[in-house]
């Protein structure tokens, strides 16, 4: 039996066929182009290898597995791992830098701490001792920005300031913070310290204010800072209103006016008003004069809405009286700080720090906040 072209040439002669000698160069030739054809794609398929040609004569089976070569060179490539990103270089583990770790500490440097305990950080809290807040909003930490069930914000008190004097800057004019009705000084002058010095006794020191001050108002309320120094009954902290010396600037005896008084009679702290002369003031007392030598806040309240003169010490209520005539009564061309409108009563003796004039009656609670919020709080900076 024949096994392939190769043996078949090398065995013509023995089977009697005669060719020619250009048939057998052609034979040749195709022979060859075989061998080549089969070399190229037994290459290409490594590492499959073809099994060694045997002679006729071999007892070897046809069927055996040739060994494989270890050492033979593969033509199957491995892929290339992509890179991280497309175009990116790929980078070495060292090259990767870890974001630092955002640290909150205290102004001293010591552990974050949360002092509110509302779950922020007091580095990150702008009211970090106001567990309700953790930035300032309309009315400062500490204070709520709106009213509801029992709780008063400092909106009122924003919307009802119709003026405010704080005694700063120097010379003789007074300047109104809220409104424009700047006052003048009289003899004497602001300092620069936040506050206006009254001798007080003959000294005839005090402020005078525009005209028509508070007789536009239904409903009044003024309130003031000052640290009084003096002793005698009678003296002012604030008078508006009018007299019978018919002489603008000049005193007599008081016709239509609100005021308050560090003392009255020899006793208490005390507010006034008065639409028709001495006969008709009513008076409202505190239970003890105003102390002296420290700062204390006062107030007064004309509420027209419910026919009520009350009066103040310190944010709480202490006295009530009824009153029954209104603020249109009151003729206000002479509005003083430090004077009365009684000649025979002395001037104010002390300073005053800060006075405001609210274009309606304050609640309780409302006379509260502002006397706990102080001279000077944010909510009124504008």
């Amino acid at each position: 039996m024949r096994r392939g072209f190769a043996p078949a040439v090398r065995g013509a002669a023995s089977v009697g066929v005669a060719l020619k000698p250009v048939h057998i160069a052609l034979l040749t030739l195709a022979l060859g182009a075989c061998d080549a054809f089969d070399a190229s794609r037994l290459a290409s398929l490594q590492p499959i290898r073809q099994a060694p040609v045997r002679d006729a004569g071999s007892d070897e089976p046809d069927d055996q597995e040739p060994a494989l070569d270890a050492a033979a060179p593969s033509d199957i490539e491995e892929p290339e791992a992509p890179p991280d990103a497309v175009g990116a270089p790929e980078r070495d583990a060292a090259d990767v830098v870890e974001e630092p770790e955002v640290v909150c500490d205290d102004e001293d440097g010591g552990t974050p701490e949360d002092s509110d305990g509302d779950g922020v950080l007091d580095c990150a809290d702008a009211c970090p001792f106001d567990p309700a807040k953790i930035s300032a909003g309309l009315c400062g930490c500490s204070h709520p920005d709106n009213d509801g069930d029992g709780v008063v914000s400092c909106r009122g008190l924003r919307g009802a300031l119709a003026h405010r004097y704080r005694f700063e800057g120097t010379g003789e004019t007074l300047s109104d913070d809220r409104g424009n009705a700047a006052g003048t000084i009289r003899n004497t002058a602001l300092t620069g310290d936040g506050s206006l010095a009254l001798a007080g006794g003959t000294s005839n020191q005090y402020a005078d204010l525009p005209d028509g001050l508070i007789s536009g108002f239904t409903s009044v309320t003024v309130e003031a800072w000052v640290t009084w120094t003096g002793t005698e009954s009678w003296q002012r902290v604030f008078d508006f209103g009018d007299n019978n010396s018919g002489i603008e600037g000049e005193s007599g005896a008081g016709q239509t006016y609100l005021m308050l008084s560090p003392r009255v009679d020899d006793k208490a702290l005390g507010a006034a008003f008065a639409n028709a002369g001495p006969e008709s003031a009513v008076f409202v007392q505190g239970t003890e004069a105003l102390p002296a030598g420290t700062v204390q806040h006062v107030a007064v309240v004309l509420d027209d809405s419910n026919d009520q003169l009350r009066l103040y010490l310190n944010g709480r209520l202490v006295g009530t009286s009824l009153v029954t005539g209104s603020l249109a009564e009151i003729r206000d061309t002479s509005n003083w700080l430090g004077r009365s409108q009684y000649k025979t009563d002395g001037h104010f003796s002390g300073a005053l720090h800060e006075l405001r004039i609210y274009g309606g009656a304050l609640s309780d609670a409302q006379l509260m906040l502002s006397f706990s919020s102080g001279t000077d709080p944010d909510f009124l900076a504008d």
